[in-house]
Parts: structure tokens; C-alpha cells; sequence
């Protein structure tokens, strides 16, 4: 069959959990801007939206809100489940109090993701052709931190490729350390070093019990390190003791791939294009994919060496008798059409530990990593723009900021563009700025039949929230006041709509985010929104109307999303001093004080 992509549905059992304000004294600060969790002992059925990959050889059911996790992986070719089914209890524990362990997930550091149990955004991508691979983008705002994945999978293997894109959305340094955790109870992990691959290099498990395992594979500047912890393979892009600062406006991308190999009776030595174990009577290959003019050289005991021609498929297990041979079997290599080694293995060796690797290479990323944060102490960007721009670390992020500069003091949007084409000149890879860049011709009135910045920023992270937004705002505005359908997805995440408002106000784009926070409340009618129509209103001859935002937003409940953003915290301050009777404004703005500012 070709490769699909496809939306379905799942029925699953869940543990119920609870949601913990900021008001209370149980409240979890690390939980923050989001309320923190505890479990409960009530379990509920329920039925969620998936998207599935599927081919020949394997079928992969995504949850996108369940953070967008792999939760279910299926090896058809034996019908064996790589990843265990049970029910989704969460445990306690993780920095919002509650983590659920199950499934394949992207983290930002050595903890799940304050949103892990929240909604992803996700776009299907169906292939061109029955040759064509098929995927999904999944993709996340989380806090400064944003990811867009492409998990993608051929018509002619059994594996997944997977491509990840994290992108620092703030103009400070991050703490990061991009990694996955893989739900694997009971399992063993191993390093593929044992067989004498370097690169590609994998990471393994195996559970003897369920008779199947998964290999992650990655080249040699992919994934650094690898630990088992409560039944979860943690993998990290460094070393786990490297302390490492992602800058601002800076994009990391990584690739992998995950194979699966099962009903082997034991852990195979294995590659990327097959897995392989070998008995004194049998020989089994299981291939990732067809492996045609390939060769299997035998060494045995007593010296003799004894060569096979292998042509195997991916649908069933190739087996090979070795009942005959003069001397039981001692080693085995599969070598390629080329003569090349695609596996060695020794019988009888032991199985390499985990461990770190790149040692060097992640001592010297911390190095510059520290450097940098130096820098960025001894040196106020925001207050200083200009000096800063003759830094190169610092350029692009200096001529962002004389963006918003130039267009607050004069509205000269000519300049503005100006200064966003020198800062993509010393960092392309800012989709933000492609964004920007397109907003600001439009407004410009530039006409052209393609905007390329748009197709730019849609190439590096093509679910962008702010890319949403540009849709509708280039459109004429409507005179009805029914809710924009182009915007209904980002219901599924009501921060995107803040996140997009505070973009639009660091641009110094005031008409521009009035006009979105309108819309932006017809969807989701949030406090912050309000808050932020209301700061953006006081002053002008509109303040009645600001003052009704207040009003409405403050008899609303203490709900997230929670304030955090610079953006966020002075448009709180500025309405305080308007309105310094009002206990809702008050309690915003001292959860922006007390905590949002540790965030960023």
C-alpha cells in the first residue's frame, strides 16, 4: 500500500486530573503561566481525535491533545505494539505536578513540556504519489520555546523519519536541551556501539517480555546522551550535565529515525535497514526496508568462513539455516551490495551501556553558550540597540528592535523593512522576522502575486500561529460580527491568540493588534485579551471603551492563560495606575511581577 496520512479517532481510558491556580497555596510555581495539576482517583472513557501514518510495514496514531505525543506504534508485519497499551493514568510528579509517561514526546529540556498534556497543532501532509512519503506537521507555542516537528513515514519501510524544529521566540537566551522521551516499562536500552556502527548511531530498547524493541537512529551531531529513568528512554541533544543557552531568535533542527523490530526471540544486532539474531541453528534478518544483493559472511569457531546471499523484504522475517555448518557460529556480519558493513556482531559480547557522547563537542557548546549569556549581562540590548548592532552575535536582534523603534517614533514602515532585510542578511532562519517583513509591506501596500517572506516563514514553521493571523488581517475587514472561520484552529490553544497580540504590540503595530484583539475576542473571550485591547485604548478618545474592557475582564474568574510576556506585564502596569481599585487588575499584574518575570 502507499504511504497515508489520515484523521481518525481513538477511545481511550484516562485518570482524571485537577487544575491548581495561582491563588492557592497548593499552587506549583513551576507550573507557570499554566495552573498546576494533581492527580485524582476517577478514571473516564473518552474519545480522542488522532492522526495516523501508516504503510505496509507499520501504522503510527499521533494524539495531537495529548501534546501531540506518538501513542500507539504498530509493527504489522508480526502485529506486535512497539509502545505498551494500558490506560493513561498520570502520575505525580514533573514541574506541573502531574506527568503522563506513555508514548513518544518532544521535550525542550530534561522534563516533559508544561504542555504535554495540552493540545498540539497539526497539518497533514498526503503524498504526491504512491512513491511519496506521507506526513504531519506537530507543533506547539510553549513558553519562549516553540517546535514544529514533520514526522513522515515512506511506502517502502518499516520506520519513521522525524524532523524537529525548536525556535527561541524571545530576544533573551533559553535554557534548552531538545530531546525525547520514549515510554518503554520494563524495557532494557543499549547503545549500537556494541555492533561497531558509528554513524548513523542508535540508541535502543528492548523488552524481552512483549519479545520487541525500537531503535532511534541519528547522526553523530543529532542526540548526545541517553539514560532509562522510570521506564522512559530519555534522549537529549547534549550531554546531560551541559549546561546549554539557546539564543535569541535562534532555530535548532534534528533529525532521527525510529525502527522497530519485533518476535525475533531476543535482542538483534541491528541497523538501520535490518535487525538480525543469530542462533547455532538459525540466522533471522528482519528488514527495514528490501534488502537486495546483500551478503551474510559467517565466521565460525574452528575458523571456516562461510558467505550467503541475502535478498530479504520488509512483510516477513528472512531465515537463514545454519544447521549445516562445521562449527557453531561466532561471528556474523551483513554486508551490502558494495561489500560495506551494515552489521557486525560478535556472539556472545556484551551489550554496551548508555552514556554520554560528544563530550568535547558539548564542553565547547556550553563555553560559547556562556560567553554569550556574559554578554548579554554586560550589554542592555533593548536600551541599546544601536551599540549593539555592531556585534555580530547581537546584529540581527539589534535591527529587530530598531524595527519596532522606527515604526513607534515615526511609523515609517520604509525603514522598518529596511532594518528587518539587514536582520534576516545575519540570521535567515528567523521565521518571525520573514514574518514581520511581510506584514510590514503589506502595509506598505507593496502588491505582489506571491509574498515570498510568507513562503519563507511557512517553509521554517508552518504552523505559526502569526502566519494565521496574517491571513486574515490582509483580508478587508468584515462587516459582520461573526468570528473569522480562518481562525477557528487556534481555538484549540487560546494563548496563540496573546502570543500573536504581543507580537503585533513588540512590533509597534498598534492599529494592527487592536484589530486582532477584536477578532481574537470573538473566538476566545479571555482577561488578557481585554486587558490588552484596554492599554492599547487608554489615552486615545477611546477610553470608555477601554474602561469596559476592564470592567467585563476583571468580573471575569482567575483563568489562564497567565500573564508573562514583557508585553503583558506593562500593559498590567499601565492600567493599575488607571484603575488602582480594581482587585482582578491587581491580581494579574502580581502574578506578571512575581512570577512572569522569572520566565523570561
Amino acid at each position: 500500500m502507499p504511504a497515508e496520512v489520515y484523521e481518525d479517532a481513538l477511545e481511550l481510558t484516562v485518570g482524571i486530573v485537577e487544575a491548581v491556580l495561582p491563588d492557592s497555596g497548593q499552587y506549583l510555581h513551576t507550573a507557570y503561566p499554566y495552573p498546576s495539576l494533581r492527580p485524582t482517583s476517577r478514571t473516564e472513557t473518552r474519545v480522542f481525535r488522532t492522526v495516523v501514518l501508516e504503510n505496509s510495514f507499520l501504522r503510527a496514531v499521533i494524539v495531537p491533545d495529548l501534546g501531540g505525543r506518538i501513542l500507539r506504534l504498530t509493527d504489522k508485519r508480526t502485529s506486535a505494539e512497539i509502545l505498551p497499551i494500558e490506560p493513561l493514568i498520570p502520575v505525580a510528579g514533573g514541574m506541573r505536578g502531574v506527568f503522563l509517561p506513555q508514548g513518544i514526546q518532544v521535550r525542550y529540556g530534561t522534563e516533559d513540556r508544561l504542555t504535554c498534556l495540552g493540545t498540539a497543532a497539526f497539518l497533514p501532509v498526503p503524498a504526491e504519489s504512491e512513491k511519496e512519503e506521507a506526513g504531519v506537521w506537530i507543533g506547539e507555542l510553549g513558553v519562549g520555546l516553540s517546535f514544529n516537528a514533520l514526522v513522515s513515514i515512506a511506502p517502502d519501510a518499516a520506520e519513521l523519519s522525524i524532523e524537529i524544529r525548536t525556535f527561541n521566540r524571545t530576544l533573551a537566551n533559553a535554557p534548552y536541551n531538545g530531546g525525547l522521551a520514549i515510554y518503554q516499562p520494563g524495557a532494557k536500552a543499549f547503545a549500537s556501539s556494541i555492533y561497531d556502527l558509528a554513524d548513523p548511531f542508535g540508541f535502543l530498547t528492548f523488552s524481552k517480555a512483549r519479545d520487541c524493541g525500537l531503535a532511534v537512529w541519528c547522526d553523530d551531531s543529532e542526540l548526545a546522551s541517553a539514560r532509562i529513568e522510570k521506564d522512559r528512554l530519555h534522549i537529549n541533544r547534549f550531554s546531560r550535565k551541559t549546561k546549554f543557552a539557546m539564543g535569541a531568535r535562534q532555530l535548532d533542527t534534528w533529525r532521527f529515525r525510529l525502527t522497530p523490530w519485533s518476535a525475533l526471540g531476543s535482542l538483534p544486532a541491528t541497523c538501520p535497514d535490518a535487525s538480525m539474531v543469530v542462533t547455532k541453528k538459525l540466522c533471522r534478518i528482519q528488514a527495514t526496508r528490501r534488502l537486495a544483493n546483500h551478503k551474510l559472511v559467517l565466521l565460525t569457531r574452528s575458523g571456516e568462513t562461510l558467505e550467503s546471499p541475502v535478498d530479504a523484504y520488509p512483510k516477513r522475517a528472512l531465515e537463514i539455516s545454519l544447521s549445516g555448518l562445521p562449527s557453531p557460529p561466532q561471528e556474523v556480519a551483513l554486508l551490502g551490495p558494495a561489500g560495506e558493513q551494515k552489521i557486525r556482531h560478535v556472539l556472545g559480547s556484551r551489550l554496551a551501556p548508555l552514556e554520554s557522547r560528544r563530550q568535547d563537542a558539548d564542553r565547547i557548546a556550553e563555553q560559547e553558550s556562556k560567553a554569550r549569556v556574559q554578554l548579554a549581562k554586560s550589554l542592555d540590548i533593548k536600551s541599546q540597540p544601536k551599540r549593539a548592532a555592531l556585534l555580530p552575535s547581537f546584529r540581527p536582534n539589534a535591527y529587530l528592535l530598531l524595527t519596532a523603534q522606527s515604526i513607534r517614533q515615526d511609523g515609517t514602515t520604509l525603514d522598518a523593512e529596511n532594518h528587518l532585510e539587514t536582520a534576516l542578511l545575519f540570521n535567515g532562519e528567523d521565521h518571525l522576522a520573514w514574518w514581520a517583513k511581510a506584514v510590514i509591506r503589506r502595509l506598505r501596500n507593496v502588491e505582489e502575486e506571491e509574498r515570498q517572506e510568507l513562503l519563507n516563514a511557512h517553509y521554517l514553521a508552518p504552523l505559526e500561529p502569526a502566519l494565521r493571523a496574517e491571513s486574515f488581517l490582509s483580508q478587508t475587514q468584515p462587516l459582520g460580527k461573526d468570528p473569522s472561520p480562518i481562525l477557528k484552529p487556534l481555538e484549540d490553544a487560546p494563548e496563540q491568540f496573546v502570543e500573536v497580540a504581543c507580537l503585533l504590540i513588540d512590533l509597534g503595530l498598534i492599529q494592527e493588534a487592536s484589530r486582532w484583539l477584536d477578532e481574537a475576542i470573538r473566538h476566545e473571550d479571555l482577561p488578557m485579551l481585554r486587558y490588552l485591547q484596554a492599554s492599547l485604548l487608554q489615552g486615545t478618545r477611546m477610553s470608555v471603551d477601554a474602561a469596559e474592557h476592564v470592567r467585563v475582564a476583571s468580573a471575569m474568574p482567575l483563568k489562564p492563560p497567565f500573564p508573562y510576556r514583557a508585553v503583558e506585564l506593562d500593559a498590567l502596569d499601565s492600567l493599575q495606575r488607571a484603575f488602582p481599585q480594581d482587585p482582578r487588575l491587581a491580581d494579574y499584574l502580581i502574578l506578571a511581577r512575581t512570577f512572569g518575570q522569572k520566565l523570561l
